[in-house]
């Protein structure tokens, strides 16, 4: 069974965007980077030393670099993560918002990340699992699902959140977007309900289970192998240890009463 610990990861987010160019602005993108590798550091035991965080690009040439970069060094378990505007090309192509991504007619293609670059990035690496996750909105889409089956990487795991509005991401005045903060409360917290560690599959239902009841669009994972484990589950641990018997004294366990005192 994989483990998150041994993972190289990949954080990327463009929260800032050229007002002129049509992209609104995310203020939740910095907050939610730096809580996710804190989490991942802190819970999931991923070494400081193998998370690169881009925040606000300037460009796709970039965003690819450090998507390439990362491809080259990973050998056990690679983790791609972004966080931002996904647009729909009118071709049905996926981009990635750079921070001076222009979003008017004719302009998307060579100002955005093409996600065809970042998968061919991906599939060449000699990582033996690969890990995509996007936590985007998106335009011209009706279906999370439309989304997560566009962004598959063949032989990887895809878990996406998907939705046609900014507000997808994060309502005004949260630290973090309500996808990636829901994995960042399950990861901190766990859940009584989860089996002892919490694997990638467990983490997509506890946060599936949740969002749609909070008028957000539910989450989508593609994938075969489901079985990453990425943190224990402090919720389980906790209720395990709370009903563990506290240990008598040994005077106690020899039959002699406890001293009451005088």
């Amino acid at each position: 069974m994989a483990h998150l610990a041994n993972a190289r990861v990949l954080l990327m987010g463009t929260g800032s965007h050229t007002a002129q160019f049509g992209l609104p602005n995310i203020p939740a993108v910095p907050g939610t980077l730096a809580d996710l590798k804190d989490v991942l550091i802190q819970r999931c035991g991923v070494n400081l030393a193998a998370i690169d965080v881009l925040l606000d690009p300037e460009s796709p040439y970039e965003m690819g670099d450090a998507v390439a970069a990362i491809a080259e060094v990973a050998e056990d378990l690679l983790v791609f993560y972004y966080v931002g505007h996904g647009l729909i090309s009118p071709n049905g192509a996926l981009y990635l918002a750079s921070s001076r991504t222009d979003w008017r007619s004719g302009r998307a293609e060579h100002t955005a990340l093409a996600y065809e670059l970042v998968r061919r990035s991906l599939l060449a690496s000699a990582a033996r699992t690969i890990v995509v996750i996007l936590d985007c909105c998106y335009s011209g889409r009706d279906s999370a699902a439309g989304f997560a089956s566009l962004a598959a990487v063949d032989g990887a795991l895809v878990l996406t959140s998907a939705g046609r509005d900014e507000l997808t991401l994060a309502a005004p005045g949260l630290r973090h977007t309500a996808f990636t903060g829901e994995l960042i409360r399950v990861l901190s917290e766990g859940d009584p309900s989860a089996p002892a560690e919490i694997t990638l599959e467990c983490a997509y239902r506890l946060v599936a289970a949740r969002l749609p009841a909070a008028g957000y669009p539910n989450p989508q994972y593609c994938g075969a192998t489901r079985d990453l484990v990425l943190a224990p589950n402090p919720a389980r641990l906790n209720r395990v240890a709370q009903t563990v018997p506290r240990p008598r004294s040994w005077l106690t366990s020899l039959g002699f009463p406890r001293n009451r005192g005088r």
